[in-house]
């Protein structure tokens, strides 16, 4: 349900930001989407579980001519993975884990940079966690976003966002339990470049990652992802 409902709320941004097009004055829009190929890791008291990962984003993001605010929307998602380990005593240990990132922002700024501020959230669901039980823990919060777009050439972007949540708000989800878990800080990074094949249609291709605090345990993913781009 988590899930659900923060790709939901990523579409209806991207849905909005397209909407832009309609003004009446010029914009840069883009909507871009492709796959990740990386890492999701969990670590712990210097122990630390990692298994690679595959899944897909999604994002767009515009840009008034005339007006200098930015408005960008990004989802990504990591399909769940075995996560193993020997415990002594215990024996092999396996869980599944899946990550889901995604924020909005609104910044103020021409290029190449431009800063804002907006909305994060992380959810990390762990299969076969607690007792055989699945987990659902969710970041979310307020955050603090830095926009960068570049072109070095005519057929060449560069582009780039840093968004930090320095206090969100915990919540996890099981079968017998629901409470908030206090506070938690998470922040991402994505860095990606395009190069234009045919009129608005683009290559594109990055590295993204981002990391979150959960319950003492520090969650990351990341890894590469390659995709379109097509520029309205």
């Amino acid at each position: 349900m988590r899930r659900i409902s923060l790709t939901s709320l990523v579409l209806s941004v991207t849905m909005a930001i397209t909407a832009v097009a309609a003004l009446p004055a010029q914009a840069y829009i883009n909507m871009r989407g492709g796959v990740l190929i990386g890492e999701t890791s969990v670590t712990e008291s210097g122990l630390k579980l990692s298994s690679d990962s595959i899944g897909y984003y999604m994002g767009a993001d515009a840009q008034l001519d005339k007006v200098p605010v930015h408005l960008a929307a990004s989802y990504q998602t990591y399909a769940p993975t075995a996560l193993s380990v020997s415990l002594p005593g215990v024996g092999e240990y396996e869980l599944q884990a899946g990550t889901s990132v995604g924020h909005v922002l609104a910044g103020y700024g021409r290029e190449p940079l431009a800063a804002g501020i907006g909305w994060t959230s992380a959810v990390l669901n762990l299969e076969n966690a607690v007792w055989g039980q699945d987990v659902t823990l969710l970041a979310s919060g307020p955050a603090l976003g830095l926009m960068s777009r570049t072109s070095p050439t005519e057929r060449v972007q560069l582009a780039g966002e840093l968004v930090y949540v320095p206090s969100a708000h915990l919540n996890v989800e099981s079968a017998f339990l629901k409470y908030e878990a206090g506070k938690s800080d998470l922040w991402g990074l994505a860095l990606r470049g395009s190069v234009e094949l045919w009129q608005d249609l683009r290559l594109e291709m990055g590295y993204n990652t981002s990391r979150m605090k959960v319950l003492g345990a520090e969650v990351t993913t990341g890894g590469y992802q390659i995709g379109g781009r097509y520029v309205f």
